[in-house]
């Protein structure tokens, strides 16, 4: 397995999504276990699985990259019991650019209203969602509505990036960025406003900033709309950002040992699953005090296992994981 995203395939049933190469296979999760509901292949190796709601249907749909950068997403045909074409192939490749230093990242909006794509350096591509149209000239048909919209490539000015993430609780996709730049001793985290005007996509530069992080910084954590901000976290402490809305807050918490993290799972708004590149398991607990605000960040190990973690999911009392695959020739 390489890919795996939950998602709802028919009125009440949840499904688990896993790729296989050029092979995407969909389990329906029931009391007695998972069995095989249906399995398609694609032209290229699948890259990224995420799952998006259109307001006008009634089940998931399917966001899928390739190695071959393009994306398409597909939806589940419940009359025909079938997997059903949405958006057909986009091809965004580009053989002038150099890919993302960091990998490529495939992230989607909280608040539904845009997917995004990094693979190249200096350049992020902004896939928007299909909003009703307010004005007499132009109208959108009610089939279109909370279906991709147009991809928009925006420059962006950092070039070395760890890792980016939509936030929570915005009034529009707001883009953390996590990136190093001339100085080899820190690093930085930059958010923006993206900014849709025209049928293009722009960056605007947003309140949450930081210019003096730890330069073994790795993962950023969007915490949910309740708490807010965003959690860095490093190889020997775990920084907590708040919004300047709620009285900008930073709150430090160094690990008990130096840890290189390499993937993490939301449990719940309190608790993040953590998994380090020795194959241990641990978990971030956030303390909040009477006013629901964060205190503390407490990190502990829970166990261990037999594989190096690259990406973990926790879906209910289950958690699926990743492991790194050879190239496929």
């Amino acid at each position: 397995m390489t890919y795996q995203s939950t998602s709802n395939c028919g009125c009440q049933a949840t499904d688990l999504t896993l790729s296989k190469a050029n092979r995407a296979e969909i389990y329906t999760l029931s009391t007695s276990g998972l069995y095989l509901r249906n399995s398609f292949t694609v032209y290229g190796s699948i890259n990224c699985l995420l799952t998006l709601r259109p307001s006008n249907s009634p089940t998931d749909h399917l966001f899928i990259t390739t190695d071959h950068n393009d994306y398409f997403t597909v939806s589940w045909d419940r009359e025909r019991d079938t997997i059903r074409n949405e958006r057909t192939a986009q091809d965004v490749a580009d053989r002038f650019l150099r890919d993302a230093p960091g990998g490529p990242r495939y992230i989607a909006d909280p608040g539904g209203r845009m997917l995004g794509v990094h693979v190249y350096e200096g350049l992020f591509l902004a896939i928007p969602f299909v909003l009703a149209k307010k004005g007499r000239r132009k109208t959108t048909s009610k089939g279109e509505i909370g279906n991709l919209d147009e991809h928009s490539a925006i420059r962006m000015k950092e070039l070395m990036i760890i890792d980016i993430a939509f936030l929570y609780g915005t009034d529009v996709p707001v883009l953390a960025i996590l990136h190093r730049d001339g100085k080899p001793e820190t690093a930085q985290l930059s958010t923006y406003q993206v900014i849709k005007s025209g049928g293009v996509c722009e960056l605007q530069e947003w309140e949450i900033k930081h210019s003096n992080l730890e330069a073994a910084a790795k993962m950023l954590i969007p915490l949910p709309e309740s708490l807010g901000g965003v959690l860095v976290v490093g190889e020997h402490m775990v920084v907590y950002l708040s919004a300047l809305g709620e009285s900008a807050r930073t709150v430090k918490s160094p690990l008990v040992e130096p840890t290189v993290f390499q993937a993490w799972g939301m449990v719940d708004r309190q608790r993040y699953l953590l998994g380090d590149e020795v194959g241990k398991l641990k978990m971030l607990f956030l303390e909040l005090d009477e006013d629901d605000k964060i205190v503390h960040i407490k990190v502990e190990t829970i166990g261990e296992v037999s594989t190096i973690i690259i990406h973990h999911h926790y879906i209910r009392n289950l958690t699926s994981m990743r492991r790194p695959q050879p190239p496929i020739r």
